[in-house]
């Protein structure tokens, strides 16, 4: 597989897949309040808009544009 066809799939599977908040919560290892306040500032973004009794699911996108940003600024 070409670096290009890789980095297209990459940026396909990112736009399709997300995580419920519970597994967010596992992997950055903070509280669910964290993540909410996350949401709410805009640092992770949702694949469905936020309302009542929709569930929370986080796209991959956000969460990779979380891990760059944080290593950048190391």
């Amino acid at each position: 597989m070409s670096r290009s066809t890789h980095t297209s799939n990459v940026l396909v599977e990112d736009e399709l897949r997300a995580y419920p908040i519970d597994e967010v919560v596992d992997r950055l290892g903070v509280s669910r309040s964290t993540v909410k306040r996350m949401l709410d500032a805009g640092e992770l973004k949702t694949l469905l808009p936020r309302r009542k009794g929709t569930p929370i699911r986080i796209t991959a996108r956000s969460l990779r544009a979380l891990f760059e940003e944080a290593e950048a600024r190391r």
